[in-house]
């Protein structure tokens, strides 16, 4: 194996030989300054020379529009982010080396948008932002939201995202203006009842609570810290939207809240409660919107958001006030039919849902588009077929954000072409993405074979292992029998594993996996211009070595292998962990330039953790190859399945660090 790769570099992160120019005296105040703001990493200019001009630019017809005669390329659109995808086009169709005489497109939503977490440890710095929403521009999307538990600035409350990196209400502004120059209406997105572990951690906020995340209903002191809080998630930004959450509240009514109060129906808590925080709202001049999985929840004997057999009684949706949207957020369905279903749902409650569909950034180092891929095909076609106007995709970074946000850009990209088309093809896709970014589609998800691995489990295989009906739109699916479309994450368990104990071997214990990430270093070296993938490279590495790491050692104790176990003490695991420690400094200085410096440290402790452990593995081998110890209690015990994924294959772990570094719950 070669223990040297390295990557071709690349001088610029996003490059290419077009320049486009415009007569900077042609263009109107709001283009001229989101082709400036544009202009930061897109290769467009203004110029004063009327030789150099090859584009001109104007707010005004149908949609997206390029056309092209005699060198010159007219671009237009209704909205600013319309222009400025069309301007992604005409570079897409630049690479490819011919561009159409007229290319032209329709919108299909009033809303596109992006939900982006900056709640779950990581908090994406200005620029980084910055960077998204131009991204998002050149897709031709206008919503943007920051969703923001406790990372936004409460000034009357110090505890509130205290250590946590929480946005200035200055930065907020700065993101807010910055938006609004690109033609992107950012949308305050908070929390108003569950979802603030964080925040209520601290004794100050003892009264407030319900339970560890869910602030305490019907108390006075829940509202006039609510109204703090809403006022100031709404100051910085121009809309006059707001998302105030209320999703996943599980035992809402059911911790302090029932000690004061006795039992109550939780669909009176809840309502109750939404309507005192709309008050507040309607004082504030705000327009809320919240999560709609608690009305189904509370109606589902199983306490699912997708139960079929759930019914929401006719007073309980009567009560919902009008001026709420609710948001149907779905990301698990690959079956157009059941979005068309659950759309259905939300409007027999008397409102026209707002579509959340996901990237598919959480729970992995690298975002699954294969799994993304489907599922927002199968909703924006329900919402397209079933006229919903309204939808965002969302990014969450669940279990700590170990991803690279940037990684989502593909699924961003078919999210949003699924705004301007009727269906999607590959080649639009990829050439618009190519468009958008300057990188090819293909190196953005090379990265998913970390998790995308041959024996990862079919969704034809997981749909019926599970009894879930395979519809007619789910027929026309490409490679529906292969393809991490389960969203199985084999890249996070195989590397946070104990190497000692082995939570997970006697699942992989007749896989070839370290040939499959030997492979996948050497495809990511090979690709020019992807300087961007260091991290995916060095985890990749890791796995080579790391995987099969704790089977092998088990077999080799099994048999009495002497000269095995020797080798593995005196080269596997030492370079397990010069590649880990490679990996955990190039993760670094990634997040570094992505993220807030606040939270890191989550991820130090767990690199920090698998290195001591590692460590700990050498010496163990070391005292029994010494004969120091006769046995080693960790290799006796038989190894059990940890789940019932079908014999030979991988399947879904949905499991955070907690669950899957060991068997033991103690972080």
């Amino acid at each position: 194996m070669n223990s040297k790769r390295t990557i071709k570099k690349s001088v610029k992160f996003e490059s290419d030989s077009h320049e486009f120019y415009y007569l900077g005296q042609e263009v109107s105040a709001p283009l001229a300054a989101a082709l400036t703001i544009i202009g930061e990493d897109f290769p467009v200019r203004a110029t004063t020379e009327i030789t150099q001009v090859n584009v001109r630019f104007q707010i005004g017809g149908n949609g997206p529009t390029l056309k092209s005669q005699g060198g010159l390329v007219e671009i237009s659109g209704q909205t600013v982010p319309q222009v400025l995808r069309a301007l992604a086009a005409l570079r897409g169709f630049t690479f490819e080396g011919q561009v159409p005489h007229c290319h032209e497109e329709r919108s299909r939503f009033k809303t596109l948008g992006l939900m982006l977490d900056a709640s779950r440890n990581a908090v994406p710095t200005v620029n980084t932002v910055k960077y998204i929403l131009r991204r998002m521009a050149l897709m031709g999307m206008n919503t943007a939201m920051l969703y923001t538990e406790d990372t936004y600035e409460v000034s009357s409350q110090p505890y509130f995202g205290y250590l946590r990196g929480r946005y200035t209400q200055a930065e907020l502004r700065e993101l807010d203006d910055y938006a609004d120059k690109l033609g992107i209406e950012m949308i305050p997105c908070v929390q108003a009842l569950g979802h603030l572990a964080q925040m209520l951690r601290w004794p100050v906020f003892a009264e407030v609570r319900d339970t560890s995340d869910i602030l305490l209903a019907g108390s006075p002191k829940t509202y006039l810290l609510l109204e703090e809080m809403l006022r100031a998630a709404s100051a910085p930004y121009r809309s006059k939207r707001i998302h105030i959450g209320m999703d996943e509240t599980h035992n809402l009514g059911l911790g302090r809240y029932l000690q004061l109060n006795g039992f109550r129906q939780r669909f009176d808590i809840i309502n109750e409660h939404l309507k005192k925080v709309v008050n507040i709202t309607d004082q504030l001049g705000l327009h809320p919107m919240i999560w709609s999985d608690m009305f189904f929840r509370l109606s589902s004997k199983s306490g699912g958001y997708y139960d079929k057999e759930s019914e929401i009684p006719q007073h309980v949706a009567g009560e919902i006030p009008k001026s709420v949207q609710l948001v149907y957020w779905d990301y698990y369905h690959a079956e157009k039919e059941f979005y068309l279903d659950w759309i259905g749902r939300h409007r027999a409650l008397g409102h026209e849902p707002v579509f959340a569909s996901g990237v598919w950034t959480w729970q992995a180092f690298w975002a699954n588009f294969n799994k993304a891929q489907v599922d927002n095909e199968a909703g924006m076609l329900a919402c397209k077929e079933s006229g919903v106007q309204e939808a965002f995709t969302t990014a969450w970074c669940d279990d700590g954000n170990e991803s690279d946000i940037r990684s989502m850009l593909p699924g961003l990209q078919h999210f949003a072409e699924h705004g301007y088309a009727d269906q999607v093809s590959e080649i639009q896709l990829s050439r618009q993405f190519k468009g958008t970014t300057g990188t090819a589609l293909c190196n953005w998800t090379l990265p998913t074979g970390l998790d995308d691995l041959p024996t990862v489990e079919s969704m034809r295989s997981y749909y019926r292992r599970n009894g879930f009906p395979i519809t007619p739109s789910m027929e026309g699916i490409s490679d529906m029998a292969s393809r991490n479309w389960v969203a199985a994450n084999p890249g996070k368990y195989l590397l946070w594993q104990d190497p000692l104990l082995g939570l997970f071997d006697e699942q992989i214990k007749d896989m070839a996996l370290a040939g499959h990430y030997e492979k996948l270093s050497k495809q990511i070296c090979a690709l020019p211009d992807a300087e961007f993938l260091k991290m995916p490279l060095h985890l990749s590495e890791v796995l080579e070595h790391k995987a099969e790491l704790g089977v092998n050692i088990l077999k080799a104790y099994q048999r009495k292998d002497i000269p095995a176990l020797q080798l593995i003490h005196d080269k596997t695991i030492p370079k397990t962990i010069r590649k880990l420690e490679l990996l955990r400094k190039t993760h670094r200085k990634l997040w570094h330039q992505l993220y807030k410096p606040q939270g890191w440290e989550v991820l130090d402790v767990r690199y920090g953790g698998l290195i001591a452990r590692l460590d700990t593995t050498g010496e163990r081998l070391s005292e029994f190859l010494q004969k120091k110890i006769d046995i080693i209690p960790e290799l006796e015990e038989k190894r059990l399945p940890i789940a019932d994924w079908p014999k030979g294959t991988l399947g879904l772990s949905a499991m955070s660090y907690q669950h899957l570094k060991s068997p033991s719950l103690i972080n």
